[in-house]
């Protein structure tokens, strides 16, 4: 039994628990959980991983075990807090942080939020009012009856769906420098994912950690695959006078020097193959060379001119495939294929000379994202009354056209394909937005 110096819990009362609390760190006579060092408020982390505790000096982790002893826990009124709410200042122990809604950032200066305290963007609080019903976790696919924001994570840099909070702790633990957005696959999310009370190590994913994880690769079978093996002792017999050869591509088919020449009176060395191609992979080779002749190469399939005639002297020739009767003449196949431009472009559209005349954009929100100069707009896209879903467009805070960010200046802005970030078939607002009215009528 493991009891932390820091916080007091044990390891048999749910303190041992390496994705919530992460993993029992011992040095001499301390012992501490991992995430105890990073979320104390009051340690310092003066080394560098080789000196003490992955940086934390003993004298430091010392002095927070006496000072902690005298700190109040807000949530279970026990001694031994060691993190404070970066707004309130409240004292908590780490684990009830966990276990009580607190947000927990596992970067930077690893600061931490009461459960009154912590921030909320639009999104999480259109969440908090209405969590959404029956969604897959993207990681386990099991349904999560009701997306409490304490329970679940997601991608914010593309808000496609949820998870469960310990999947996605499980999900980067294990990943490491290969997290990737499950929903998008941005390589931001590795960085975003932490301002969610997720930790994310800076390593190895465990896959490639694991020893002897790809030894099967690298492991080859030295058999004689000849049709007819005429060594004596068998198909898997090798020394330097029966040496298998391996195919030169496949590296997998294998066969006896002699059994290739099919004697065994070869005795120079001179005489002994030198490389080795399967019959499989010549056969792939084979078809692979027809068929770039066929579908690269186009012959020309009219009749050879003769030298010294005139060019425009040769009657057109059509392929077997051409729709075009042969009894047509060129210049009748030039005027059927041929389009020319209307002379008259009265029946064009003109183009809006006022506000009034462009069509709007049906606003659904508007917000950014921590670290990205981008402006992210959402916009419903209708059919008459009908709701089909929404459009993210994004951006660049450089761009001239949102230099006017009001509500109405974004409802006239001129947006292409180039600006389309997602589609979502997302209708949960579309009864509170304030044009459904407008556009019923």
């Amino acid at each position: 039994m493991k009891t932390c110096d820091i916080c007091g819990i044990k390891s048999h009362e749910s303190g041992d628990d390496p994705f919530m609390f992460g993993q029992w760190k011992s040095l001499s006579n301390v012992t501490v959980h991992y995430f105890c060092l990073l979320l104390s408020t009051k340690l310092p982390q003066r080394g560098d991983d080789s000196v003490g505790i992955l940086g934390f000096l003993l004298t430091d982790i010392r002095k927070e075990i006496a000072q902690a002893r005298h700190r109040k826990c807000e949530y279970c009124s026990k001694m031994g807090a060691n993190v404070s709410c970066h707004k309130c200042g409240d004292l908590f122990h780490m684990p009830c942080a966990v276990t009580n809604r607190c947000t927990i950032e596992f970067c930077g200066n690893f600061i931490s939020y009461c459960d009154t305290c912590r921030p909320l963007d639009d999104y999480k609080t259109q969440i908090l009012k209405n969590p959404p019903k029956k969604q897959s976790c993207v990681i386990c696919f099991e349904t999560i009856h009701s997306c409490y924001l304490h329970c679940v994570s997601y991608g914010d840099c593309c808000r496609l769906g949820f998870a469960h909070m310990m999947c996605m702790r499980k999900y980067a633990m294990s990943s490491g420098y290969y997290l990737r957005c499950p929903w998008c696959r941005n390589s931001k999310f590795r960085d975003l994912i932490r301002l969610q009370s997720i930790f994310v190590p800076d390593r190895d994913a465990a896959w490639e950690l694991e020893p002897n994880a790809y030894r099967d690769l690298h492991r080859s079978v030295f058999r004689c695959d000849q049709e007819e093996c005429i060594c004596p002792k068998g198909r898997q017999f090798t020394n330097k006078t029966w040496s298998i050869l391996m195919c030169k591509f496949c590296t997998v088919s294998g066969v006896h020097s002699k059994c290739l020449v099919g004697t065994q009176g070869v005795d120079k060395i001179s005489d002994i193959p030198k490389d080795f191609k399967c019959t499989i992979c010549v056969q792939i080779i084979k078809s692979r060379a027809e068929n770039l002749e066929t579908s690269l190469y186009i012959r020309k399939n009219g009749p050879k001119s003769s030298e010294g005639a005139a060019i425009d002297s040769q009657e057109p020739v059509f392929s077997d495939d051409n729709c075009v009767d042969p009894g047509t003449s060129n210049q009748e196949f030039i005027s059927l294929t041929s389009t020319s431009l209307p002379s008259n472009t009265s029946s064009l559209p003109p183009p809006p000379q006022s506000d009034k005349d462009k069509e709007r954009l049906w606003i659904q929100k508007s917000f950014n994202v921590r670290g990205e100069p981008f402006l992210y707009l959402v916009v419903y896209k209708t059919d008459g009354p009908k709701c089909l879903g929404t459009c993210t467009y994004r951006f660049h805070e450089d761009d001239p056209r949102i230099s006017d960010k009001s509500f109405e200046a974004l409802e006239l802005i001129e947006v292409s394909e180039e600006d389309i970030w997602f589609y979502h078939d997302d209708c949960h607002y579309w009864e509170e937005n304030k044009h459904l009215d407008s556009c019923q009528q």
